[in-house]
């Protein structure tokens, strides 16, 4: 059963029916999206053919409505006109105020950012890159790095973020982690995120406190302080879907605690109406759901683009650092440098191998990429020398925008991979095979004491630095359906029905025997597997 705990407006007429909706679709097993605003007085409730007639677009991890197929440009202009200190001061001494006298732990204080940008919203849409992205008619954009709450399988996840740094601040993770004034803050929703979730759940736990994520933008990287909290949902609650979100919001991630007080002072003291800012979306896929926090917003206003932004207020907060972290989170997701990818194909005896499905991944990449619809055949556009007839080789081709700009060959020799490490890499992207792959060399400088990393984001199994992964159970291989990239092998073996998709968290290993590592040159072989037991996991670790 439910906990009748509430702070919703139950009288509103709009909420009930978006209730009902969800939770009729939710019984049903209806795929449909949900858009719900701050004050929850204009939720919106779609199915996903609806959705896309009404100009509504979104990425939700896997999930998307959209053609990503615009070319990201190699200039990103963004200005931004914060408010003056002077006034945002003003702002902060109400929540100090309400802080002092105890009327609350923990203030969510936000402001709007006058922006002006060479993109439009669908344009910052189209090329930005984040795990969470909602285009809503024309009024608004946002890249949300924060989970509301997934799920899967019975099981309740949300992952507050609470503290940002820049990523080029001196020792920037040890100094944020060692700030008693972020600890406090984040010890306080970490706190209101379990209180909120045990609302509607039977058994609550802290799976994961205080790791570190990294977020790239057109300014430079920032690092921001997440936790993992869990929880055990009743038998049928999709048919209480609905019901369940609404509980728990507003998200306690974007007010504070306690939240009916704290709600009051947010009011008082920003001057302002959030709308759709602050609220939550996701997808019901018919089994599970998906959702984020609307933060990382912009909205179109009569006069002009707005920026939204905010961080949490405690008592031992510096209005002058404060002032610095709404400025620090107003940017763009996109990368600036010129994009270039790469194919990496098998060459055997002068033959390329598997070559039906890296020319399909070619030219999907060009046209999601770079708006180029003309499908190329690299068997006829590689031209193999004839020192390379005999023997295995690596055929490297790199291509951008303006096509192949370089093929060359390399000897190949397998690496021995017998130990390897899971580490967790935050909101590192690598759905498209770019030929900058410093991230990954990183990893693997990093760890020099183990052959291999397995790189893990946001709790879910994705890939090791070189090859896409395969677990057997003693009945069947499964590959994460989270990888980071999509390789070539992994393809053809889903297509040949040899590996199938499925969700693996770092704690389903206990249900899996070995692992076998797959790539263009690496087939699935059980001579090439490695023990699940002879893993190794560094708790917390965040490599960056």
């Amino acid at each position: 059963m439910l906990k009748n705990e509430n702070i919703l407006p139950t009288n509103s007429v709009k909420v009930q029916e978006a209730i009902e909706k969800m939770n009729r679709w939710g019984k049903s097993k209806t795929p449909f999206i949900f858009v719900i605003d701050y004050e929850m007085q204009k939720p919106v409730v779609l199915t996903l053919e609806e959705a896309f007639e009404q100009d509504i677009f979104y990425k939700i991890n896997q999930y998307t409505n959209f053609p990503f197929n615009k070319n990201p440009p190699t200039d990103v202009h963004l200005e931004a006109e914060p408010i003056s200190f002077e006034e945002y001061q003003k702002s902060f001494d109400i929540v100090q105020k309400h802080l002092h006298r105890g009327d609350s732990f923990l203030v969510n204080l936000t402001k709007p950012t006058p922006i002006k940008s060479n993109l439009s919203l669908q344009e910052i849409f189209a090329r930005s890159i984040a795990d969470y992205q909602l285009y809503f008619k024309g009024e608004f954009v946002l890249f949300s790095p924060e989970i509301f709450v997934k799920i899967e399988d019975g099981i309740m996840y949300s992952h507050p973020m609470k503290g940002t740094i820049p990523a080029n601040v001196p020792n920037a993770e040890a100094e944020i982690l060692a700030n008693p004034k972020e600890l406090a803050e984040h010890t306080t929703i970490v706190d209101l995120i379990r209180n909120d979730i045990s609302i509607v759940a039977e058994k609550v736990w802290v799976e994961r406190f205080r790791y570190m994520t990294k977020i790239s933008t057109n300014t430079g990287d920032l690092l921001q302080v997440s936790s993992e909290i869990c929880g055990k949902m009743p038998e049928n609650y999709q048919e209480q879907i609905g019901t369940i979100l609404f509980k728990m919001l507003p998200a306690g991630s974007i007010c504070g605690a306690p939240k009916p007080q704290t709600l009051q002072i947010i009011k008082e003291a920003e001057g302002y109406d959030r709308g759709y800012y602050t609220g939550v979306f996701g997808i019901f896929d018919g089994e599970n759901l998906d959702s984020s926090v609307m933060i990382r917003f912009i909205e179109k206003t009569d006069n002009g683009l707005v920026f939204k932004s905010g961080g949490g207020i405690t008592v031992n907060a510096e209005v002058n650092a404060e002032y610095q972290e709404l400025i620090n989170k107003v940017y763009l997701p996109i990368p600036q440098q010129e994009v270039q990818l790469l194919e990496t194909i098998y060459l055997k005896d002068g033959f390329l191998q598997n070559i039906f499905y890296h020319n399909q991944r070619f030219n999907q990449s060009r046209k999601t990429l770079f708006g180029q619809n003309e499908a190329l055949n690299l068997e006829e556009l590689i031209q193999v020398p004839t020192d390379f007839h005999a023997g295995k080789y690596r055929c490297r081709v790199i291509y951008g925008e303006n096509g192949i700009e370089e093929i060359t060959f390399h000897p190949y020799q397998e690496k021995e991979i017998k130990q390897l490490k899971f580490v967790e890499i935050g909101d590192w992207d690598y759905s498209y095979k770019y030929a900058d792959r410093s991230f990954l060399q990183r990893l693997l400088s990093d760890n020099q004491d183990v052959d291999e990393v397995v790189m893990v984001k946001n709790g879910f199994i994705t890939d090791c630095t070189i090859a896409n992964l395969a677990f057997w159970n003693g009945t069947n291989w499964f590959t994460p359906s989270t990888p980071l990239l999509k390789g070539t092998k992994r393809q053809q073996l889903i297509d040949k029905q040899l590996i199938t998709e499925k969700e693996i968290k770092f704690q389903d290993l206990k249900n899996y025997q070995s692992v076998c590592l797959i790539n263009c040159f690496r087939d699935l072989d059980f001579g090439n597997v490695i023990k699940v037991t002879e893993f190794q996991k560094v708790n917390n670790a965040v490599l960056l």
